[in-house]
Order: C-alpha cells, then sequence, then structure tokens
C-alpha cells in the first residue's frame, strides 16, 4: 500500500470517528424534539461570585462585572443590529492572581443569556465605550474595558464567561445587581 493510499485511509477513518462523537442530528425532527430541554426550561444557574462587581478567580485570572449597559449604542460604521436584536455592553475588569503571564483579547469573552445561550462578542461595536485592550499581563496586574454582545429581544444578560486562551479554565462573573 503507498504512503498516499494510507493517508487517505487514515483520514477516512479520522473523519469516521468525529462524526461518531459529534452524534446524529435528526434537526429537529422526530419525538425527541418535541419535550423542552433542560437548557430551554430553566435558566443557567447563577455562578460563583455571581453578583455585578464580585470577582471570581480560576487558574491565574480573576473577572468582574463592574457595569452593564443594556441596551448599548452601537457604532454605526462597525454594527449593525438584525431585526430583534440589540447590543449590551459589559465593563469587565481582568486580573493576573497566578504567578505566570496572562494573556488578555476581547475575543476570549462570552456572554450567556438567561435562556443559556452563548453570545460572541462584537469587535468595534461599541459606540461610547473603550473596548477591552489586547495584553499581557504580569502577576498582579489588572486591565478595564468594555465588550459587547449582541442579544436578541426578550433575553436578558446572566453572566459574562472569560477564558484565557484556547485551553484556559472559563471564570464566571455574573451580571445581576
Amino acid at each position: 500500500m503507498t504512503s498516499s493510499l494510507r493517508m487517505a485511509g487514515l483520514g477516512l477513518f479520522v473523519l469516521a470517528l468525529a462524526m461518531l462523537a459529534c452524534g446524529t442530528d435528526t434537526g429537529g425532527q422526530g419525538a425527541a424534539s418535541a419535550a423542552p430541554t433542560a437548557r430551554e426550561a430553566a435558566p443557567p444557574a447563577l455562578p460563583a461570585g455571581g453578583k455585578l462587581g464580585e470577582t471570581s478567580e480560576a487558574d491565574g485570572c480573576s473577572l468582574a462585572a463592574v457595569t452593564v449597559e443594556d441596551p448599548a449604542e452601537g457604532r454605526e460604521a462597525f454594527w449593525q443590529p438584525e431585526a430583534g436584536e440589540r447590543l449590551v455592553a459589559v465593563e469587565v475588569v481582568i486580573g493576573n492572581v497566578g504567578t505566570e503571564p496572562l494573556s488578555v483579547n476581547p475575543l476570549y469573552a462570552t456572554l450567556v443569556d438567561d435562556r443559556g445561550f452563548s453570545h460572541e462578542v462584537e469587535l468595534a461595536a461599541l459606540e461610547e465605550h473603550d473596548q477591552l485592550a489586547v495584553a499581557e499581563l504580569g502577576p498582579g496586574e489588572k486591565v478595564k474595558g468594555w465588550v459587547g454582545f449582541a442579544l436578541e429581544a426578550g433575553a436578558k444578560p446572566a453572566y459574562v464567561k472569560y477564558a484565557p486562551g484556547l485551553l484556559g479554565t472559563p471564570v464566571k462573573a455574573g451580571l445581576e445587581e
């Protein structure tokens, strides 16, 4: 067997394993989709450190959400709401409570709404606030900035998650007053 055939066979095997790991999607068809899931039925539990202004820590990273602006004013040149959507701005403080450098990037932040859905950051969307800066924090250092998220009508912001890097453990900060 040639090396190209071996590589093709290995590629098919890996693809088959990935498909098995992802499970089967019925596309909303069938009896299983009729009953609401636990995610739809109950709002997410408030995380540790779960009130606005309280600080949570995980793996050398601290996070506090200090202000929520809902709705926030979007920068028209960079962000236009889709039908039934609004911009929510959250001011966060991220700190390095570990002994190694900590990378900070607004893309590492996610907002989770009261329905359990995650929302990614809308870069450069905020009109009146400075976006959280990309930075490298030494031990004991902190950075403060804003992150913006698009939420659909009727959804309430529940908490912000921040996961430093690809393998960082997420730290959560609640948004309830």
